[in-house]
């Protein structure tokens, strides 16, 4: 995680979405100081030169991102007070299993952004094509009630994962002998 200063006047009234090469990086933008407010970033936030933006992601692609935004910053977006916070959420509602971030238009419907997925114990930066799996554990950038809304939708019930019927997930399974 890395905040960065919108230096580079090639950036200047661009979306995030836009910034070169931002397609192929594995990279994750949660906040965004924007004249002295904080926001959740999107790929349809507009960027000026001076805005400050947090962004998630392996450190190479971190370090890339770097040279094209401006300078990494001093501040810490995530210790900014305000409107805008991380919750982790667990995903247990059976209506988002095997859904992929895309489909379910997480920014668009709810104003969040998904910074980073753990699974099984292993930390993934979340792409739009990644498709969700029980248990899988959300990292969400947004407002409290944006938050609340997206917990609702994916469940958030660790009861629930206690209670998972383990039968469906063995079909078509074949026991083989030796």
């Amino acid at each position: 995680t890395r905040n960065f200063v919108v230096r580079n006047a090639n950036l200047d009234g661009l979306k995030i979405g836009d910034i070169p090469g931002i397609d192929e990086a594995k990279v994750t933008f949660s906040r965004m100081r924007k004249g002295g407010n904080l926001h959740v970033a999107t790929n349809e936030s507009i960027m000026n030169l001076g805005d400050t933006l947090l962004a998630v992601g392996l450190p190479e692609d971190l370090e890339e991102l770097r040279i094209v935004v401006g300078e990494e910053s001093s501040e810490d977006l995530r210790k900014v007070s305000g409107e805008v916070s991380s919750r982790r959420i667990l995903v247990t509602h059976k209506a988002v299993l095997g859904k992929n971030l895309r489909e379910l238009q997480l920014t668009e419907g709810f104003g969040v952004t998904v910074t980073r997925v753990a699974r099984n114990g292993v930390e993934l930066i979340p792409g739009a094509t990644l498709a969700l799996q029980i248990g899988d554990i959300l990292t969400v950038v947004g407002e409290t009630e944006s938050l609340e809304r997206t917990s609702k939708l994916m469940g958030n019930s660790p009861k629930a994962l206690q209670r998972l019927e383990v039968g469906p997930l063995f079909v078509g399974i074949t026991p083989v002998s030796y």
